[in-house]
């Protein structure tokens, strides 16, 4: 899998680990195309991310097509959606398909199965929403039956990604403008990936106003993401366990 986001990372590296796979990880286009190009006949299928800094993830499907060719392994893009991403449709189709973020665990490998050529997995094999939502108390600013979905009920691993999500944009308000929306593009995707439907929130509004280029409105938002990413850090473990 290839994220430049530490928490996309760890979130989906868990949830393919419990599937049964084995799982390298690369945080950027670069390290993605050394690990491929160096293990070909290892690695079945490569999840994209998109966005990334210094290479991006069609370029660096590029590269690893251009290497490899048809020997290559089944590439996925991850993206929020194809409108979205600077390489567009055009870019994504070249690729075996595409993943939408944030995604939850059904979905996630059901198309990686289909797309490696192996059947879909049976539904009747996931337990009732209701059933296995039970346990997990409501948190305000969150989807949590959304969020036990998308983390496949695994407590900890929600526990581990707050506190990550937390430490990788305490500097959101230092960030450089070049980079500022697309760390807030990332940030969007991580809050839904957790079901931090208010967070998710703030920073689409905020990406929104990024695009607009209109820089007093962005500080106002931003200031109201600081706030909620420390009101979801000083959430005790108790109130998610």
């Amino acid at each position: 899998m290839v994220d430049d986001s530490p928490l996309n990372l760890e979130v989906a590296g868990r949830i393919l680990e419990l599937e049964g796979a084995s799982v390298h990880l690369a945080e950027s286009g670069g390290d993605a195309v050394t690990l491929v190009v160096s293990k070909p006949l290892t690695i079945d299928i490569v999840l994209m991310d998109l966005q990334m800094p210094v290479l991006d993830g069609y370029t660096a499907f590029r590269q690893i097509e251009a290497v490899l060719g048809g020997d290559r392994p089944v590439v996925l893009a991850l993206t929020a959606g194809a409108a979205e991403d600077e390489g567009g449709i055009e870019g994504i189709a070249k690729m075996d398909g595409w993943i939408p973020k944030p995604f939850d665990v059904e979905q996630l490998v059901n198309q990686i199965l289909e797309a490696v050529g192996k059947r879909k997995l049976a539904t009747d094999t996931i337990a009732p929403i209701d059933a296995r939502i039970s346990r997990w108390p409501e948190l305000d600013g969150f989807d949590m039956t959304d969020a036990y979905i998308r983390l496949n009920g695994d407590r900890s691993l929600f526990l581990s990604a707050l506190s990550r999500l937390k430490e990788e944009y305490a500097d959101l308000e230092l960030s450089k403008p070049a980079e500022l929306g697309k760390r807030l593009h990332r940030l969007k995707g991580n809050a839904g990936m957790l079901g931090a439907t208010r967070l998710a929130g703030l920073a689409a509004d905020a990406e929104d106003v990024c695009k607009d280029r209109l820089p007093n409105n962005a500080q106002r938002h931003l200031a109201a993401i600081v706030r909620e990413l420390q009101r979801i850090g000083r959430l005790h473990p108790l109130q998610v366990a």
